[in-house]
């Protein structure tokens, strides 16, 4: 558990392997943090708890060679302002059963490329859904079950490029 905002932290790390933070609860703000995070594997960030905002470019230019874990993650806070932008994830990136109670976007998810299933399945967002995966590049997505309670705006989700 980390009681208190995570600033400018985790920044260039690089895994040969896998890197988990599976089950780890942050109650406060990730801000600016784990930029340019590149994992050889399978990158775990699955049942996650966080109790505050992922803003100002936190997660941008991770790089996975597999997959992207990220399922029964709890985020109560706004994820924005270029966070988790220019992601390659070389494989699925799971984000299912997980909720988010604050906005989506605005930038949020920016120009990722997924070349698996970006699965959304069973989620639920209940803030606004904002400017988000604006030049995204997916193989599959799959949103079934997805449930947006907040107000969907007009500049969501604008897909570019989906097969």
């Amino acid at each position: 558990e980390i009681h208190g905002n995570v600033n400018s932290s985790f920044n260039n790390l690089e895994f040969y392997s896998n890197f988990s933070m599976k089950g780890v609860k942050i109650f406060g703000n990730i801000v600016n943090s784990f930029i340019g995070l590149q994992v050889a594997r399978y990158a775990d960030l699955s049942e996650m708890l966080i109790q505050g905002f992922i803003v100002n470019n936190s997660f941008q230019n991770l790089k996975t060679g597999k997959d992207l874990y990220m399922q029964h993650t709890e985020i109560s806070g706004l994820i924005g302002f270029l966070s988790f932008d220019d992601m390659v994830i070389l494989g699925t990136w799971n984000f299912s059963h997980s909720v988010i109670s604050g906005d989506l976007g605005p930038w949020a998810f920016y120009n990722p490329l997924i070349t698996g299933t970006f699965d959304w399945s069973y989620s639920t967002i209940s803030g606004k859904v904002g400017l988000t995966l604006n030049d995204a590049s997916f193989n599959i997505v799959t949103m079934r079950h997805m449930n947006i309670t907040g107000v969907l705006d007009m500049y969501a989700m604008p897909v570019t490029n989906m097969q």
